[in-house]
């Protein structure tokens, strides 16, 4: 009896009883650490979406060196553990992306174009594509469903590989600028490269089909060229030139025509004014001034401004507010350098430059 009264005592010892409260606790808290929250248990984890969150440098084709970057998003925060892989189909070939992170429910996987990969259909994805490979993916300790479903990617003809692109290299057209009643001619460049043979197309203004060029103006399709005498003149309008291959990739050029009155105003010069305080070169801060020069007064209004080439960028110079002042044969704009402006050849100004 005295033994029993012994063992009654010591149980209810104050730091006894706290040990069993606090091992209370932890039995009832324990479980819930490894369980799905509420909503999970009839949503279990699972894929929510497929991505391909990379571009190609160039058009719609990654080229021999370049990653394409795909990111597969759960509907739970997850947690990875070793190499999973992510399978893409591109041309014949099944080449696989490698795991990369893991941010919250998303996971990244990445692959690197070789030379031998070609795909000029566009890159897939199939349901089954991603596979642990050892790892493990989870949600909440509880193993993810891996298969894609209705989130696999078939053929993305924006996510080619080393396929041929059909390009115009460095040609532009510049704004056409024609004057109403006088012969007027432009030759549209051939472009290069792409699969099989190049077919051409000449469209606006606009997005409109099929061509319609100002009153007088004739296209030759089979030697590239507009030409004629502009009848009346017309507003602004722009045109797209594009050369398309075999398989569907395209190049574009876009450029503008304008048909002046056979009275208006016509520019006779342009002229640099000295302005940089190190030998022509100009540094941040300072402003580079170009004159424009008309066969007689003309009167500004709005804001016109003149696109100066500064390296590979182009930059506004501004009309001063002075110059709207009153009736003037020469307009002047103002272009002020960045810190980030660079060019080591020198500017240029291109013929259709001044926008209205």
């Amino acid at each position: 009896m005295k033994l029993g009264i012994h063992m009654h005592r010591a149980l209810a010892h104050p730091c006894i009883a706290f040990l069993q409260a606090s091992l209370a606790m932890v039995a009832a808290i324990a479980p819930l650490t490894l369980a799905l929250p509420a909503a999970a248990q009839s949503d279990a984890p699972s894929v929510s979406g497929v991505e391909i969150a990379s571009s190609p440098a160039n058009g719609a084709s990654y080229a021999t060196g370049e990653s394409i970057d795909v990111e597969v998003t759960f509907n739970y925060p997850v947690t990875v553990t070793g190499t999973p892989r992510l399978a893409l189909g591109i041309g014949s070939a099944t080449r696989q992306a490698a795991y990369r992170t893991y941010p919250g429910s998303t996971v990244s996987f990445r692959y690197t174009v070789a030379a031998a990969d070609s795909d000029n259909d566009g890159i897939s994805i199939a349901a089954g594509a991603l596979t642990l490979n050892d790892g493990s993916i989870e949600a909440f300790a509880v193993a993810v469903a891996t298969g894609l479903g209705s989130h696999a990617i078939a053929n993305d003809s924006g996510h080619q590989v080393n396929d041929p692109q059909p390009s115009f290299g460095a040609a532009k057209v510049a704004h056409q600028h024609f004057i109403a009643g006088e012969a007027a001619s432009l030759q549209l460049p051939q472009a290069s490269g792409g699969d099989g043979t190049l077919t051409y197309a000449l469209t606006g203004p606009g997005a409109v089909t099929p061509l319609r060029l100002p009153q007088g103006l004739v296209w030759d399709a089979a030697t590239r060229t507009i030409s004629g005498a502009p009848g009346a003149a017309a507003a602004s309008a722009s045109y797209a030139w594009t050369a398309t291959d075999s398989d569907g990739d395209t190049a574009r050029l876009a450029f503008e025509v304008t048909v002046a009155a056979a009275n208006a105003p016509r520019p006779t010069g342009l002229e640099l004014a000295a302005g940089s305080s190190f030998d022509g070169d100009y540094a941040a801060g300072e402003q580079i001034r170009a004159f424009i020069q008309f066969d007689r007064e003309v009167k500004v209004t709005g804001t016109p401004q003149l696109a100066i080439a500064v390296g590979g960028n182009v930059r506004q110079a501004l009309c001063l507010p002075s110059c709207r002042a009153g009736a003037t044969d020469t307009i002047e704009f103002r272009y002020t350098v960045t810190a980030s402006d660079f060019d080591g050849d020198g500017i240029s100004i291109r013929a259709g430059a001044l926008a209205l």
